[in-house]
């Protein structure tokens, strides 16, 4: 059967960075034939295939069949950037039924899987029953604000369940027969902890090489949190190329490949002090969640949506510190997330009462609307401060030195006040302090460049675009960009070039030394050309950005269930 779109090829977009690498990263080679023919031998009463839909996310493309019988079947297949071939489909498929042998968390039902492509589909699957119910995004707008607190409340109750489940390591879940090196396992019953499937600590993404010969593989699992910290240095080690292998010449943000080393040894000092500390212990309690429960992951009742039907997208899930599971906030928490009429209404009816109301209801309406999970609210309301070395040591080459140097920085600044004990191993000098402001200048005035990008585009860090609005983007973006670079030639502000490079995700001109006050008047001069509003009234790839943020799925009516 070919009836459809073409399942081999991505087709739902475009990157204004890397368009062709990020295209071919995901391109399947696989028999659709035989894949339609194991969905048909999945649904008994069914004989064919009628029709399929096609839906594409940064990691995954995934298939709904429509069975002669009406029944529809869900096929997920895994690009080759979503983590480790094998280990990611299996941990995902065993997560799930570790869900639910030990939650109540409605999960969907797997009919089939395979983490191979040995077999006669000649790629990894899970196929699934499509689960019941609609996208909680796609009834929210709709929703009462009592309705949206019974929901928040439900998930909020799904959430505590799973931080509650104890565990006695930190990495990803799999069957306890899976094929991981039998050392490697931590037991776990029915299931163990093996390797995270995490594509951070994997040799899977083209564009961002991971440099083995000069580190060791260190991917977990790990029993205790100093093991963790460890391989967590280890990661932004492996990234690091040899001298010979680094570019010639990169912004002043980004560092040499001796200043990393220097950056990552000082973080290995500060991380073991760290490990070693009450105040960070106290907040790294193994925890599962979750790792992209947000409003397309999950699926409501369509008469009464404030019932969760299924939460769906399991990949990537796994046991990690509360400090590192806490960072995230499903967007339906998210004030910012609620568009502003929504908001007035909620904001009003919390202050009306109706006289005829049930007084428990007037008392659950008037509840924060809240996550309030014990072990991510401790995680949270610590001093993020111990978390400052974290965040860059392992991406450091990608995002560069002075972001690393820069959380370093403000940690030996806070190290006694947080009381940490003894000095911060890290007690920069005045000359490096004053070349570390030059750098990290740029860092902000790149990020501030991205940021802007980003909003014009209606898109996310690796710069993608909807099919349907390609044209329009490019041409607005090159509008963008000559502008840029014209008036980058003609500053003669010292230290401006309008030599192009590829970074940030995107096409922007080089620029050295600029003061954070210089690039917010040129962006504000953007701004003030109105180009914002012209790329807006393109119709650009609104909300549909398939990255880890913001990954697709979908929802046909018209399968009876």
């Amino acid at each position: 059967m070919q009836d459809g779109p073409d399942p081999l090829v991505f087709t739902s977009g475009h990157w204004l960075h890397r368009d062709a690498q990020q295209r071919d990263a995901r391109t399947l080679d696989f028999d659709f034939n035989a894949l339609c023919k194991k969905v048909v031998e999945l649904c008994p009463g069914s004989r064919q295939v009628e029709t399929f839909e096609k839906a594409e996310s940064g990691f995954n493309r995934v298939f709904l069949f429509l069975m002669d019988n009406g029944t529809g079947i869900v096929a997920r297949i895994p690009f080759r950037i979503a983590g480790p071939a094998g280990l990611t489909t299996n941990s995902e498929v065993a997560t799930m039924a570790y869900m639910r042998k030990h939650t109540n968390i409605p999960v969907p039902e797997v009919l089939d899987w395979s983490d191979s492509n040995t077999n006669v589909i000649g790629v990894e699957y899970i196929i699934m029953k499509y689960v019941p119910g609609v996208q909680l995004r796609v009834k929210w707008s709709e929703m009462t604000p009592l309705q949206h607190r019974r929901c928040v409340s439900s998930l909020s109750k799904m959430m505590k369940s799973m931080s509650a489940l104890s565990f006695s390591g930190y990495g990803s879940i799999y069957f306890a027969d899976a094929a991981i090196d039998h050392t490697l396992k931590i037991p776990l019953g029915e299931f163990c902890l093996g390797p995270v499937t995490s594509k951070d600590y994997w040799n899977c993404i083209p564009w961002e090489p991971r440099y083995y010969e000069n580190q060791k593989q260190k991917q977990g699992p790990w029993r205790s949190l100093d093991q963790y910290l460890d391989g967590l240095l280890d990661q932004g080690l492996s990234r690091i190329p040899s001298s010979n292998k680094a570019p010639k010449i990169e912004p002043l943000y980004c560092g040499t490949v001796q200043e990393h080393h220097r950056l990552l040894d000082i973080s290995k000092a500060v991380l073991k002090t760290l490990g070693d500390s009450p105040l960070l212990q106290a907040i790294a309690t193994p925890t599962l969640l979750h790792p992209d429960l947000y409003q397309r992951n999950i699926f409501v009742s369509e008469d009464d949506p404030t019932i969760i039907t299924s939460i769906i997208d399991w990949q990537s899930t796994c046991v990690e510190p509360a400090f590192v599971v806490a960072i995230d906030t499903p967007d339906l928490v998210n004030r910012n997330s609620v568009p502003e009429s929504i908001r007035a209404i909620t904001d009003q009816d919390d202050t009306a009462e109706d006289p005829e109301e049930d007084p428990k209801a007037i008392e659950e309406r008037k509840r924060p609307k809240q996550m309030n999970v014990p072990t991510l609210s401790k995680a949270r309301n610590a001093d993020q401060n111990l978390l400052r070395p974290l965040r860059y040591c392992g991406t450091s080459w990608r995002d560069g030195a002075a972001a690393t140097r820069q959380e370093l920085i403000e940690l030996s600044k806070k190290w006694t006040e947080i009381g940490l004990p003894g000095a911060c191993p890290y007690q920069p000098s005045a000359k490096e302090l004053e070349e570390h402001t030059l750098g990290y200048d740029q860092f902000e005035m790149k990020q501030g460049l991205k940021d802007l990008l980003i909003e014009m585009h209606d898109t996310n860090g690796e710069g993608w675009i909807h099919s349907d609005d390609w044209q329009a983007a490019k041409e607005a973006h090159r509008e963008i960009y000559e502008w840029w670079v014209n008036d980058a030639e003609q500053s003669e502000e010292p230290g401006i070039s309008g030599e192009p490079i590829n970074k940030c995700g995107h096409s922007i001109s080089r620029m050295r030394g600029l003061s954070p006050s210089t690039v917010e008047s040129l962006i504000n001069r953007v701004r003030a050309e109105k180009l914002i509003c012209n790329i807006k009234s393109q119709n650009l790839a609104f909300s549909r950005c398939p990255s880890r943020e913001r990954k697709t799925y979908f929802n046909i009516a018209c399968i009876q269930k």
